[in-house]
């Protein structure tokens, strides 16, 4: 399998818990002290199952700064972590990505082989572009 580390430049913690809310996370950070990474996939499947807007649902995380993000594609409506590559799937990636401001993200892509991550990055950056312009 093919993996990419990253390194943050610090050693405090980071949490990632697919079934928290908003809330939840905010009292977990404040009690432990850790950073957490946005999992997308995670927060579009738990607006999924809590019958909130994903878009809203995101921007509540996203006001308690994360430090790093996962992002793949996915099916809408599926409430199961698919872990696509990018531009496979019908996920609003265009707003996921939006949501980035110059930080760390993994791709988080099955099967995770080389042409996966290749075409995956290039979707990436081509979505950029697009958003930018």
């Amino acid at each position: 399998s093919f993996s990419h580390y990253l390194d943050l430049g610090y050693s405090i913690p980071i949490i990632q818990t697919a079934a928290a809310s908003p809330e939840e996370m905010r009292k977990l950070l404040y009690e432990t002290k850790c950073d957490f990474v946005l999992d997308f996939s995670h927060a579009y499947i738990t607006s999924l199952n809590t019958g909130r807007d994903y878009r809203l649902l995101i921007k509540e995380f996203m006001r308690l700064k994360p430090k790093m993000f996962h992002l793949c594609d996915g099916k809408l409506n599926v409430k199961k972590d698919l872990h696509l590559s990018l531009g496979k799937g019908n996920f609003d990636l265009p707003f996921f990505i939006s949501q980035i401001k110059n930080q760390d993200v993994t791709l988080e892509i099955k099967p995770p082989t080389i042409e996966n991550f290749i075409a995956s990055k290039n979707y990436l950056e081509e979505l950029s572009r697009n958003l930018k312009s």
